[in-house]
């Protein structure tokens, strides 16, 4: 969750409700807290930004909770590439394996137009690219003729 959204009250009913959480909290709040249920953990990154970790996690050293806290904002960071620059703000189902493929064709797809080159003129943006690739696809081949080709019973009336 959000920094924004973690208050102590809502900490404690997670606490009690044997859920287990690491979250960042916000540097300037209160640190009254019951020591008991939960600890606060403050870390400074390489820039030199201070970040407090809230966390119920007794069994794991400080530095291995602030890791854990980066490879969450990892995936987190990677989320938001996939949804802003990939356009997968939609996800088409909730199976998990739907999704992973979702992700690897929308992934393949956006490697493909970054190592395509086209002619100057058509652009330079993604979009550009694609549009591109789709009239040369069209002018060389239709996809029409693949499934047929790969499924001659459908030729059968």
């Amino acid at each position: 969750m959000d920094r924004g959204f973690a208050s102590w009250k809502f900490l404690e009913s997670l606490s009690e409700r044997k859920c287990l959480f690491i979250v960042r909290i916000k540097n300037n709040m209160r640190m009254r807290f019951n020591h008991e249920r939960y600890r606060v953990i403050q870390f400074f990154d390489e820039n030199g930004t201070e970040f407090r970790i809230a966390t119920n996690l007794r069994h794991l050293s400080d530095e291995e909770v602030s890791e854990l806290y980066r490879h969450q904002w990892a995936i987190e960071n990677l989320w938001k590439f996939l949804k802003m620059h990939l356009s997968l703000d939609k996800l088409m189902t909730k199976s998990l394996n739907w999704v992973i493929n979702q992700i690897y064709r929308v992934l393949i797809a956006y490697l493909i137009l970054e190592l395509v080159e086209i002619p100057e003129y058509f652009g330079r943006k993604r979009l550009d690219k694609l549009r591109y690739l789709q009239l040369e696809l069209s002018r060389r081949c239709s996809i029409v003729h693949w499934r047929f080709d790969w499924q001659p019973e459908l030729l059968v009336p």
